[in-house]
């Protein structure tokens, strides 16, 4: 009874439960393999003995090997069963709970855009429906992930079960395939609708803005021409191309005669009037590469560059003759306008740009001495006070 209770316990786990064992007696069940191998081994040794099972009932039996092989293995699978179906929990736990970590960091995307555009309205302008955007597609997100997270969490213990049949309707499964259509949708309309038309009207805007920032930055306000910063730019650019390959560069300073009897007869406002006029008269005598501004009250300046001392004096004649032509009617007079120039060529011996705009200032203020509505020369003008001096 001892061997028969031993031979039980060992190829009980390779038969599996004793109904199992019945059905295969029964023909409905197939013995595990190590059984059946075992058996047919014990049989064709006995048959090679030519033993039969009443002269060697022991080879009827299975081996003792195989049972205890098979008793083994059956331990290991039930160890390997166990970490898997531990691990399997384990993976199991993190795809339910990973569906909550994407809630928290979108929740907490929100809550970033939110906190910024409550305290800084003003700052993010067109940027403002580009948020939208982001909100739209996170609130898209944070749905889509809570529902995820409700019905995998049912099904991996973390919920309850009825949770998960009620969200494991195929009607409710197309719900978060709605959403992220309609959110979609939404968020194509007011990209291509709002945002890209308002972004580029800004960009339009500030490009304009920057314009005419330098335009101020460059530009007088009442003539319409370059101001003095802006001049001195320019001229310093000519002088350094002067120097480079000695090409001519000429300046005219131009003041308008009896300015302030103008002023003071008929007030700020036809001054203004007479400035723009004369504004007008340079910008016409001026060629397409000339730079001519105000530099001052009533002055002018011109710069002319290719241009030496005999084409300069030219200039200033033929800009001479049109503003004496220029009559301004104020009430019932009509004023004649005239203007002083004084002309300066650059030279290799003056040591900037600066030294040249003086001695076009000196021959300016020479032909005002000599009797206004006239142009004088630098050198000449300079001649005569060196000549002066020594006398």
């Amino acid at each position: 009874m001892t061997g028969i209770t031993q031979f039980v316990f060992f190829i009980r786990p390779c038969l599996g439960s004793p109904q199992a064992f019945r059905a295969k007696r029964r023909g409905s069940a197939r013995l595990p393999d190590l059984f059946v191998i075992s058996h047919a081994r014990s049989r064709l040794h006995r048959e090679r003995s030519g033993l039969n099972g009443e002269q060697d009932s022991t080879l009827m039996k299975p081996g003792w090997t195989e049972l205890l092989t098979c008793r083994a293995g059956y331990h290991v699978r039930q160890q390997r069963q166990g970490e898997i179906s531990a691990r399997s929990q384990s993976m199991s736990l993190a795809a339910a709970l990973i569906y909550w970590v994407i809630v928290v960091l979108w929740l907490t995307v929100l809550g970033t855009i939110l906190v910024f555009y409550i305290r800084n309205p003003r700052v993010f302008g067109t940027t403002r429906l580009l948020l939208a955007v982001v909100a739209i597609d996170t609130l898209r997100n944070i749905v889509e992930n809570i529902y995820f997270g409700l019905y995998f969490g049912s099904q991996y213990g973390l919920f309850s079960a009825a949770i998960g049949g009620t969200l494991g309707n195929p009607i409710l499964l197309i719900v978060p395939k709605l959403i992220n259509v309609a959110a979609g949708c939404l968020v194509l309309g007011l990209l291509l609708l709002r945002w890209l038309p308002s972004a580029i009207r800004e960009r339009g805007q500030s490009e304009q803005d920057a314009d005419d920032l330098k335009t101020l930055a460059a530009v007088d306000g009442l003539t319409g021409l370059y101001n003095r910063r802006h001049f001195e730019l320019l001229a310093r650019a000519e002088w350094i191309r002067f120097q480079r390959y000695f090409r001519p560069l000429s300046v005219l300073i131009i003041d308008v005669d009896h300015f302030k009897t103008v002023n003071d007869r008929f007030g700020h406002d036809e001054g203004d009037k007479v400035l723009k006029l004369i504004a007008i008269v340079c910008g016409s005598a001026k060629r397409e590469s000339d730079a001519v501004a105000r530099i001052g009250g009533e002055e002018f300046a011109l710069l002319l560059p290719e241009t030496n001392e005999a084409a300069a004096l030219i200039i200033a004649e033929r800009l001479l003759a049109q503003v004496r032509e220029c009559v301004y009617p104020i009430g019932n007079e009509n004023i004649g306008l005239t203007v002083s120039i004084g002309v300066a060529s650059a030279t290799p011996s003056m040591s900037g740009i600066e030294t040249l705009i003086k001695r076009a200032d000196d021959a300016l203020y020479e032909a005002k001495r000599s009797g206004r509505d006239r142009v004088a020369i630098a050198s000449a003008s300079i001649s005569s006070s060196e000549a002066f001096a020594a006398a």
